[in-house]
């Protein structure tokens, strides 16, 4: 029995070396071979669901995936696909990458080759690790998780093809969002100057950025080359922030700082793209397409851009989507779907814009031109 497993382990790592080596020598279909996700809740397609804790978040009840196939609840913070997935279809691929920590350990390496890539994405996360500790698989835990699938590949099939996989795939980063409002909720409890507001604001910004550079400069060391970036967009206003207004309106301040962050963050990206041989990069602008759609919403067809479509009180903002919420019924016209997370609508403009979409929402390439560069 034992030689019969060895031997078809040797055939399927035989046909995996092999499916590689086409993937990436052929090149005919224009796809990458992998993508490999790193980011929050934007992301995440249900890592949190095997995080243990009960602070952990995770999105595996009703109603979220409402509108999955199955009315599923993956664990995606969405009534149904999120961004993850939208730009894992529109690069080619069949689905989103599954979740890392749904692997088994033992074919974890098989699984990243063969089924195009895996998602390391965690709800909650941040670039910092103090951001929800305990509740998340932070950034830096992120880069760990990939090291060691990558550790497995090259057991599996060496150095070689591994290193000729990595350097067409793609590497999608979308986090920095729980690093502001974690701060910005801390801030609101500590009697500070306007000027040491800002200094703490400044340093924030520093970490983050510093975080932000050894990430990429890291995934780079162990191979990566494409990097598909996303900003972050107006924090200030999510419903569960406008809920604490009288009238409903964005806290201007979240939205300066997520401004200073993007800012830093396309400064950065230029300068270490000289520095990094080979990197190439496409960063999406999540702050001017949100600005954008606000301003006219109804020229991408919502009727509703301020209010949640799932959840309890004042906009149904004041309480998480649980089994027992309230559901809206439009949930196309919805650019929220709950608190803090955009509708299944959303996610898929959101991956039209910044895969081929108006050149405004990406630079220096869109994610299409990065996807099928040589």
């Amino acid at each position: 029995m034992g030689s019969k497993s060895s031997a078809m382990e040797g055939l399927v790592l035989c046909l995996v070396a092999i499916s590689v080596q086409v993937l990436v020598v052929a090149g005919v279909h224009r796809r990458p071979p992998a993508l490999y996700v790193f980011g929050d809740s934007i992301l995440d397609v249900g890592n949190n669901n095997y995080l243990p804790g009960e602070d952990v978040p995770r999105a595996n009840r009703p109603y979220y995936g409402i509108d999955f196939p199955g009315m599923i609840p993956t664990g995606r913070f969405s009534n149904g696909y999120n961004t993850a997935d939208y730009l894992a279809k529109s690069m080619g691929f069949v689905v989103s990458p599954p979740p890392h920590l749904s692997l088994p350990p033992t074919t974890s390496s098989l699984v990243a080759l063969t089924a195009g890539g895996v998602s390391y994405a965690s709800a909650s996360a941040g670039i910092l690790d103090s951001t929800n500790a305990g509740k998340c698989a932070p950034l830096s835990r992120l880069v760990e998780y990939f090291n060691a699938t990558r550790a497995k590949m090259v057991a599996a099939v060496g150095s070689g093809a591994v290193d000729a996989l990595l350097l067409k795939s793609i590497f999608l980063l979308g986090v920095g969002s729980n690093d502001l409002f974690v701060f910005a909720a801390a801030q609101q409890s500590r009697n500070r100057t306007p000027a040491e507001r800002q200094s703490d604001a400044a340093a924030l910004l520093a970490d983050l950025l510093s975080n932000y550079s050894a990430t990429i400069t890291d995934l780079h060391a162990m191979g990566a080359r494409k990097f598909a970036i996303t900003n972050l967009g107006l924090l200030g206003c999510v419903p569960a922030l406008r809920a604490l207004d009288p009238a409903g309106a964005c806290v201007d301040g979240l939205n300066q700082l997520a401004a200073g962050f993007n800012d830093a963050l396309r400064s950065l990206l230029a300068g270490l793209a000289p520095r990094l041989p080979g990197l190439v990069y496409s960063l999406a602008d999540s702050f001017s397409l949100t600005r954008d759609t606000f301003a006219d919403p109804q020229a991408s067809g919502y009727t509703d851009i301020a209010g949640a479509c799932c959840g309890s009180g004042r906009l149904l903002a004041e309480g998480d989507c649980l089994p027992n919420s309230t559901v809206c019924s439009s949930r196309d016209q919805h650019v929220f779907w709950d608190r803090y997370h955009p509708s299944q609508r959303a996610s898929l403009l959101t991956a039209q814009a910044f895969y081929d979409g108006p050149a405004q929402y990406t630079t220096p390439i869109n994610f299409m031109q990065l996807a099928q560069s040589s």
